[in-house]
């Protein structure tokens, strides 16, 4: 009663003009964190909000120029001193 194994399915590779998302990433992106975890940061926080916190944080950190991240993430040098810097203010070098 063992019956043969069904067929495998063929592969299809991506085309060039296939979307990246073929939903709404905003969509698949908040399914991912529903499944795996609350849609809020520990801060009770949107995590849109917590993980560009981060990435400011991050960035600063590797020594990118302050300047260069807050155009990048359409802020201010002040919000960026006033809101990430103060928590990785050990390491980052002042001279910079």
């Amino acid at each position: 009663m063992g019956g043969e194994a069904p067929p495998a399915p063929e592969l299809t590779y991506p085309q060039p003009n296939d979307p990246v998302f073929p939903g709404s990433n905003v969509k698949i992106f908040n399914n991912l964190l529903n499944a795996k975890s609350s849609n809020r940061s520990r801060w009770k926080e949107p995590h849109c909000y917590s993980l560009r916190h981060t990435y400011i944080c991050m960035r600063l950190s590797e020594g990118a120029n302050i300047y260069d991240v807050a155009r990048n993430c359409r802020t201010s040098v002040e919000m960026i001193q006033k809101f990430c810097a103060a928590h990785i203010r050990d390491l980052v070098d002042a001279t910079a």
